[in-house]
């Protein structure tokens, strides 16, 4: 047969075929490169507090570095940039479990992967009242 193989994006996975295939790559167990690919599952949990606080499902971030900035009232401050900015970037950052009829596992959501899983910017939830996010968390 000839042509390509076909792409991780291409393809549906279970979750067992996913991680028996991530753990055999060599990439993504001694590069620590990330691999996306495409699953069907349903979220079983999403845990919205950590240390028995409510937590948001999004950070502000520095709009050079991405890294957590800190609110100075009047702006915000990159302690990694050593600069302040007027503006932050929402970002997510959640985790959930996401299972099928094979296994279940823990997914991390950061930035972009966070956008993709939603469907919607940051900003978004950021914008949404406490009663429209218990909607969908």
């Amino acid at each position: 047969m000839g042509g390509d193989a076909p792409k991780k994006q291409d393809t549906i996975y279970n979750l067992a075929e996913m991680t028996k295939e991530a753990e055999e790559s060599s990439d993504i167990r001694y590069n620590n490169k990330a691999a996306w690919y495409r699953v069907s599952g349903y979220c079983t949990f999403y845990n919205s507090s950590d240390n028995s606080e409510a937590r948001p499902m999004y950070y502000l971030a520095c709009p050079v570095c991405k890294k957590k900035v800190n609110d100075e009232g009047t702006g915000y401050r990159c302690e990694t940039c050593s600069k302040s900015f007027g503006e932050a970037v929402p970002t997510y950052n959640f985790s959930f479990m996401l299972s099928d009829y094979t296994s279940k596992i823990t997914v991390s959501c950061l930035g972009e992967a966070g956008e993709a899983v939603l469907g919607q910017p940051a900003t978004v939830m950021m914008s949404m009242g406490a009663d429209d996010v218990k909607l969908i968390t």
